[in-house]
């Protein structure tokens, strides 16, 4: 071979290099996007693109210059010396071209020898070296830029510790919101994740970020040092990336690590992860069923202090699952000026009608659906809901997710939920829509829910003029909600909180509220929704409260059947303001006490549980009862803290009781347990049950029920669980 040949072969194994490690750092990116770098080892899927090239041009530019130094040792005879001063040398001149003090002139004497190499071959040698000294220095300038922004941001991070910590997972839109919001208070401090180069992200968005005072690292969130919670300090972490098995994913590897650390595994560290689908609510029973649970008990049945598995769970983090649109049709069914409920008609036969108008049946359409008709579920009120939407399978989506809620649609049945929902299969943007208006009555309440900020704002404005039609003032008056996504738009649009600022030639208002904005849906209130689950939570300890009541009815009558008790002993009536216990039993005492003044939101409870233990005094029978209060009332706080299930039903029934309260509903005893019955009959309907008296043990897997049926078929027990 030809010392040009030789030449040639050299650099194209250094251009292939080159090019080489800019395609393993696509490739490696890609992979760490879509969250499979768990199949690499954690130091490769945690070097950046930069990182990767900068190695890739380092050994690709030694390989370029290694014939110019290695031919002007021809005279030595000992190949291995030669071979080891071509490259010694190459990598000083590659050294000297990051620090800006490359010389080209050997480059040029070795060019410009025929005897070694030709003059084209020399020609396009010398292109190729050309763009190894430029590229060199900039690649150098990108690389301590980047390790400088990192360094400070880390530093930040690691001095600033007297504050809550909130880290997202990802820079996006959305998360930027959610940072604005969380950073309005002081006290804390967001850091975003996996942030490695302005060509991943806008770099308008990634200056914005860091002027709102939030710190950005190149780590990935399951790849971060997560600082140790300090007294009153709280850790947060937000999976907030659009791709929710990605979130998923992430989240559970995060699980993984926190559980191997007691310092992270505590009260204190939470994990929000956003996902909207069906499926994950199932993944979050897997990390659920992966710890070791209470054995639930309403009363034992034998003896009081019975045995009772108490293995703690060894997961304390709290774990949510963030569903966006499930967030905002709440928070559009209860904070808006206008309801189902404050714009329902009164008819002929003294009912309000509800009848409701949905325009789209997309995820927020269903979620709307939803919400609506079992929160519509009211003494002396009637829902009729229209749906119109181009996709003709609109029906088939309720029946695939709820197949029971077809069912009974348009069902007069005693005790049973009412509810008509007629379906339209019609092109909003086509004149057929206006036609199809016409075929339904007049509606109270319109929710415009479709593909696009654009379509939803002509479709709301069409309804208007049609509504307006026929008798102009009532048109005016009859709500119209629509989403207006983008944040400057809606800006915009608003007058106020809600109302739009479209205006018709003459100067009237369109009268079109909107909802659903980035701002709003992305506020940490909103996302976190604390109120709500604080009125779920109250709701769930009015439950435990009965159980708590059963449980001391149940513990008396026993120690009056072992003579502990005289046969005239009165739980409720006997009340003794403190009691003398045993220094070893004042621990688990007092935070039984605490738990049992949230629960009743009294402290009488406490005077009569004072009573029956000094009525004991046994110090053997009061640890027992001690220990089986303090499992009953765990087991039941886990209920709600990490069942998904429980958690949103108990919050369902207090949003119910929220409207009953605000609608000023006085009925009686047996008509509130009927409509709560209804209520719950279409809520669990909807989460996709179906009736079936079969099945006890699977019966979430299967998602059946055996009281999905009407009040009036229920046993005199079921029907007194449905007290409110």
């Amino acid at each position: 071979m030809t010392l040009s040949n030789k030449c040639l072969v050299i650099m194209i194994i250094s251009m292939m290099i080159l090019f080489s490690s800019i395609i393993v750092g696509i490739i490696i990116e890609q992979r760490n996007c879509k969250f499979i770098k768990n199949d690499l080892p954690k130091k490769v899927s945690n070097i950046s693109q930069l990182q990767i090239f900068l190695i890739g041009f380092f050994i690709a530019s030694i390989i370029a210059f290694f014939p110019i130094y290695y031919f002007d040792y021809l005279g030595d005879k000992n190949i291995v010396i030669k071979i080891f001063k071509a490259i010694i040398l190459a990598m000083q001149n590659v050294l000297r071209l990051v620090t800006l003090n490359g010389e080209f002139d050997n480059v040029k004497n070795f060019m410009n020898d025929t005897t070694i190499i030709n003059e084209h071959l020399g020609n396009i040698y010398a292109l190729y070296l050309l763009f190894i000294f430029i590229g060199a220095p900039v690649l150098t300038a990108s690389f301590v830029l980047s390790f400088f922004k990192n360094t400070i941001a880390k530093m930040k991070y690691f001095f600033k510790t007297k504050k809550n910590l909130y880290y997202i997972s990802k820079l996006n839109n959305n998360s930027y919101e959610l940072a604005k919001s969380i950073l309005s208070n002081k006290k804390n401090m967001v850091i975003f994740t996996g942030v490695k180069t302005e060509n991943d992200i806008d770099a308008d968005l990634i200056n914005a970020t860091r002027r709102l005072g939030a710190i950005c690292l190149r780590n990935d969130i399951t790849m971060l040092n997560l600082k140790p919670n300090k007294k009153n300090i709280y850790r947060k972490l937000y999976f907030i990336s659009e791709n929710e098995d990605e979130n998923i994913n992430k989240a559970f590897t995060l699980i993984e690590d926190i559980k191997k650390h007691e310092t992270y595994n505590n009260e204190k560290t939470a994990l929000y992860i956003f996902a909207n689908n069906i499926e994950s609510s199932s993944l979050m029973y897997t990390i659920k069923y992966q710890e070791p649970t209470f054995k639930i008990i309403a009363v034992p049945k034998s003896y009081y202090y019975s045995s009772i598995n108490t293995c703690q769970k060894s997961l304390k983090i709290k774990i949510r699952r963030v569903n966006i649109n499930r967030n905002l049709a709440i928070d559009a069914l209860i904070n808006t000026k206008d309801n189902i409920f404050t714009t329902a008609k009164l008819t002929d036969n003294n009912t309000k009608l509800m009848n409701v108008l949905i325009v789209g049946l997309g995820d927020y359409g269903f979620e709307f659906l939803k919400n609506i008709c079992w929160c519509a579920q009211m003494p002396g009120y009637i829902l009729n809901v229209n749906i119109f939407d181009k996709d003709n399978t609109a029906k088939e989506k309720i029946a695939t997710h709820a197949p029971e809620i077809l069912q009974y649609n348009g069902q007069k049945i005693p005790g049973e939920a009412y509810y008509k929902i007629q379906f339209f299969d019609v092109d909003v943007t086509k004149e057929e829509f206006i036609t199809k208006l016409k075929e339904i009555n007049k509606p109270t309440i319109v929710y415009v829910m479709l593909g696009s900020d654009d379509l939803n704002i002509k479709v709301a404005m069409d309804i208007r003029q049609y509504l307006c039609r026929n008798d102009f003032e009532e048109g005016l008056q009859i709500p119209i909600y629509t989403i207006i996504k983008d944040k400057l738009k809606n800006k915009a649009l608003r007058i106020d909180h809600n109302l739009s600022k479209l205006f018709s030639k003459d100067g009237k208002n369109y009268q079109i509220n909107t909802i659903g904005n980035i701002t709003s849906v992305y506020q940490l209130a909103s996302v976190e929704q604390r109120s709500l689950e604080q009125m779920g939570l109250k709701q769930h300890y009015s439950y435990v409260a009965k159980i708590l009541d059963n449980y001391f009815n149940t513990l008396v009558a026993n120690l009056k059947q072992e003579n502990l008790l005289k046969d005239d002993y009165n739980f409720k009536m006997e009340m003794i303001e403190k009691c003398n216990l045993s220094k070893t039993l004042m621990p688990i005492y007092t935070k039984i006490t605490n738990d049992i003044e949230k629960i009743y939101e009294s402290f009488e409870i406490i005077k009569n549980l004072n009573a029956l233990l000094q009525a004991i005094k046994d110090i053997n029978k009061q640890t027992a009862l001690l220990n089986d209060l303090n499992t009953i009332i765990n087991s039941y706080k886990d209920d709600f803290e990490k069942d998904e299930y429980n958690r949103n039903s108990s919050i369902a029934q207090a949003i119910y009781l929220h409207f009953r309260k605000i609608l000023n509903i006085n009925d009686t005893k047996s008509t509130r347990r009927e409509y709560e019955h209804r209520r719950w009959n279409v809520w669990l309907r909807f989460e996709g049950y179906v009736y079936n008296d079969k099945i006890s043990d699977g019966k979430h897997l299967a998602k059946t029920h055996a009281d999905l049926k009407a009040f009036d078929d229920l046993s005199s027990e079921e029907q007194t669980k449905d007290n409110i």
